[in-house]
């Protein structure tokens, strides 16, 4: 860009400023063209009949808020469980499933320890401790199972359920 053109892009914009400046102080400077009204004086006591008034219209309004509020609370506690039910739901449902998932890993764990003592429980002829470990892991893989199983039944009876 050569100097004239950059001067006259700086001298128009320099105008342009000044004269936004000079509107600004113009609008400040200028009486309010809508005045706030005066306040009525009144004298030193209203009386007794406006204090009723006065006090029965407070009142009333005291009792509307109460209720409006009550109303919001009501209606904001209906918000909340409409939105935060179903991430509760699903939130149930995922710990189901994830603790499903560790009682399956315990289950496997006592079937492998179990798997490997079946061959000393049929070679013992009665009350040996392999005997005994081998029907105590059982047992327990058992139990673990059932807990897997039902913790995945109750998981998907919530998923399920609306």
């Amino acid at each position: 860009m050569d100097s004239v053109r950059f001067g006259r892009a700086l001298g128009k914009g320099a105008r342009a400023a000044a004269k936004g400046l000079f509107e600004a102080v113009d609008a400040v400077a200028s009486p309010n063209p809508n005045p706030p009204k005066p306040m009525p004086q009144t004298g030193s006591r209203a009386p007794q009949g406006t204090v009723q008034q006065t006090i029965k219209t407070v009142s009333q309004g005291a009792a509307a808020y109460r209720q409006q509020k009550k109303a919001v609370a009501g209606e904001a506690g209906r918000l909340g469980r409409s939105l935060l039910a179903p991430f509760a739901r699903a939130g149930k449902a995922l710990w189901l499933e994830v603790t499903g998932v560790f009682y399956a890993i315990f289950a496997l764990f006592f079937v492998n320890y179990a798997w490997r003592l079946r061959g000393a429980a049929r070679a013992a002829a009665g009350n040996s401790v392999d005997h005994q470990h081998f029907f105590a892991a059982l047992a327990a893989a058992v139990v673990f199972v059932y807990f897997t199983l039902t913790s995945f039944v109750r998981a998907r009876r919530i998923q399920r359920r609306r």
